[in-house]
């Protein structure tokens, strides 16, 4: 695991399933299961996902400045 923490304007994808990519586009501090709000542009879709998802099973794979 990693020490960088994900932050708004970061692309990542998940380690296992390369294909799956996202940008991180909000960030919800008060909520540990709908940490992060993704837009795939696979989907064109945006979802939640959890703290723990985004930061073990996912890399960075461009920071954002």
């Amino acid at each position: 695991m990693s020490k960088y923490i994900p932050k708004v304007g970061d692309l990542i994808r998940d380690k296992e399933y390369k294909e799956d990519m996202g940008v991180i586009v909000e960030t919800n501090t008060r909520s540990y299961t709908n940490h992060y709000r993704i837009v795939s542009p696979r989907s064109l879709s945006d979802n939640w996902f959890s703290l723990d998802y985004v930061k073990d099973e996912c890399e960075v794979v461009c920071e954002s400045r």
